[in-house]
């Protein structure tokens, strides 16, 4: 059963930031000093001032996360602490929802349901999904008969999952944005093993309850598991390649499916056999369809079933939050003024840079036309307008079942993302990937900078808080996924001198020298990351900046100590961070700002 909390995430996608427009900024304009207080003490409760900053500088920070009585949740964790700040949010405004009346088909009422049947009983819904026409799930074979495994067509399949927004299982097929040619285009990819979720979780017990005998639930788990690990290994054997652009008649040749079957279901449309599509790693592509032809196609089946199991119960997102129009405002200025800062330390690097002119050039062209969205919502529309038309074909008639709800507001929305293959210039949301972590924001269109509302939760930005903080955590999050959109991964992973180009263009010490993305393990993913902190320090801290660099009033730390230890504690949070072969270290030491603003200091 899905539990109620994670359900509740993805019900913010479904309109919450449109019917909220009662909600206000809460805090007073002279309240600067109150919003310090709040961020700054939460900040000291995790600390450990009895450890040496130098020596051990994520004891000093964060030694004193999840202690009994300081009030701060041991889920450091940026992206799982703002979770559980905003979920209670979420379910106030329902429980308000509860006690009104809507006109039938309204946007309120499709909303209430939607949560009235969750919390009554959100189990997922697989009787409403089958693997094709006229064709049920292995397990619901008729006692005494066979399941008709000549009928089965994983492609197929795989192609009515598709149409719900999973992605991850087989091969990955999206939509990529074409900037030269302002256009999606279909894009095949190899899967990714990144999290809990990308890996079966059917075991024995579970195939009984749902209907095999001991037996054969004993052997398809290990059938199932023995699947898992094929896909796997081919997916880490598969080098890194130049994406190939083939028609689609030339791809089913090569891979002896008929894909052809598959966009027609997922589009709802045949393609000609002359549309072009884009594959990332043919060899991984081409060995995928033979070692899944070659399996038993009940294995097949239920292996699919399980990844679309595990697909429901991870489709909670976190994009829209509780606010109306003017706190709205208020967080689009703020996250602009924070990018313009960081924007012009990208300019100021590639204006001095002695690299090849036309690759500059063309990095600030690029630069110039980034823009920031909040929430993946319009900015120039007004949002109860928006939703209302966004989910106007969803009807839910006399559905009883959450189940079954929730898949028709799925397979809606992803039918929605989808028309942009043919009208490229729709209205928000941008299809990002529901299936890719949406922790810190993300980059579409290859220039549209996506900031989630998550990130803007209190206590983890304060909107009248010193910029100290600000710039420390959201600001660097923004130079993040300015370097993500200024060289995409996708281009990356198989240029990686260029991508050795391009960093060192921004690495003002030296930090990845001797060092290339080409062997790209921990430790050069860790001085990358310090590579975009000193960038964003230096938008902070660099004369002119336009920022204040006052002394706060509200503690004796230096601005540079306060920089670093709210960037440790919510950027460099993990563990992981902190250790190179298991062995304890700190990684800002690299950094002189950093040995400066802790070898003179006075601690608090």
């Amino acid at each position: 059963m899905i539990r109620t909390s994670s359900i509740i995430p993805w019900l913010g996608c479904l309109l919450i930031l449109a019917l909220s427009d009662a909600a206000r900024i809460r805090k007073d304009l002279n309240s600067s000093n109150s919003d310090d207080r709040i961020i700054f003490g939460r900040l000291l409760a995790a600390m450990d001032s009895s450890a040496n900053p130098l020596d051990d500088f994520h004891t000093y920070s964060s030694g004193n996360y999840g202690s009994s009585g300081n009030g701060v949740n041991k889920n450091y964790r940026l992206h799982v602490a703002t979770q559980e700040k905003i979920i209670p949010k979420f379910l106030a405004v329902f429980q308000k929802l509860k006690n009104s009346s809507y006109e039938s088909g309204s946007l309120e009422e499709k909303v209430f349901r939607f949560y009235n049947l969750c919390e009554k009983d959100a189990r997922i819904s697989i009787t409403d999904v089958q693997p094709d026409v006229n064709l049920s799930w292995p397990f619901n074979t008729t006692e005494g008969s066979q399941w008709p495994k000549e009928q089965f067509q994983w492609i197929r399949t795989l192609a009515h999952l598709r149409r719900y927004g999973m992605k991850n299982a087989i091969f990955r097929m999206n939509l990529k944005w074409d900037a030269e040619n302002s256009l999606y285009r279909v894009v095949i990819k190899k899967p990714k093993f990144a999290t809990h979720s990308d890996y079966v979780d059917l075991e024995k017990e579970d195939l009984i309850k749902i209907g095999y005998r001991d037996t054969r639930a004993e052997s398809l788990e290990h059938d199932i598991e023995s699947l898992q690990k094929d896909i796997r290994d081919l997916v880490i054997e598969a080098e890194a390649t130049i994406p190939q652009t083939l028609s689609l008649i030339e791809l089913e040749s090569k891979l002896g499916v008929l894909l052809s079957s598959y966009f027609e279901i997922v589009f709802g449309h045949p393609l000609p056999l002359s549309f072009q599509v884009e594959v990332d790693d043919m060899d991984y592509l081409i060995k995928i369809v033979k070692l899944i032809n070659r399996k038993d196609p009940e294995v097949v089946a239920t292996y699919l079933l399980d990844r679309f199991v595990m697909f429901i119960k991870s489709s909670s997102r976190l994009e829209e939050n509780i606010l109306g129009a003017q706190k709205l405002k208020v967080f689009q200025t703020e996250m602009d003024r924070l990018f313009a800062a960081v924007q012009k330390q990208f300019n100021f690097r590639l204006d001095r840079s002695s690299s090849n002119l036309s690759f500059t050039s063309s990095l600030r062209k690029k630069l110039s036309f980034i823009t920031i969205n909040i929430g993946n919502m319009p900015k120039d529309q007004d949002h109860r307008r928006f939703a209302t038309e966004y989910y106007s074909d969803l009807h839910f008639n006399n559905d009883t079942e959450f189940g079954t709800i929730h898949l028709k507001a799925l397979e809606l929305r992803e039918r929605n993302l989808l028309m942009r293959l043919n009208k490229p210039t729709l209205a928000y949301p941008y299809p990002e990937d529901p299936e890719r972590l949406f922790e810190v924001g993300s980059v579409e269109n290859g220039n549209v900078i996506i900031v989630p509302y998550n990130i803007l939760v209190e206590p983890f930005f304060m909107i009248h808080s010193d910029d100290v903080f600000k710039m420390s955590t959201q600001g660097y999050l923004l130079a993040s996924l300015v370097e993500k959109a200024l060289f995409p991964e996708e281009v990356r992973a198989h240029n990686c001198q260029k991508y050795d180009q391009f960093l060192a263009i921004f690495d003002d010490q030296k930090l990845l020298k001797n060092r290339s993305s080409c062997n790209y393990d921990d430790y050069f993913k860790i001085s990358k990351e310090l590579v975009l902190l000193n960038l964003v320090y230096e938008a902070f801290f660099s004369e002119g900046s336009g920022f204040s660099h006052s002394q706060p009033t509200f503690t004796n730390m230096s601005l540079e100590q306060l920089f670093f230890l709210s960037f440790s504690q919510n950027i460099f949070g993990n563990d992981d961070w902190w250790k190179h072969d298991s062995i304890i270290y700190n990684p800002l030491l690299q950094l002189t700002s950093f040995t400066r603003a802790f070898n003179s200091s006075k601690l608090a």
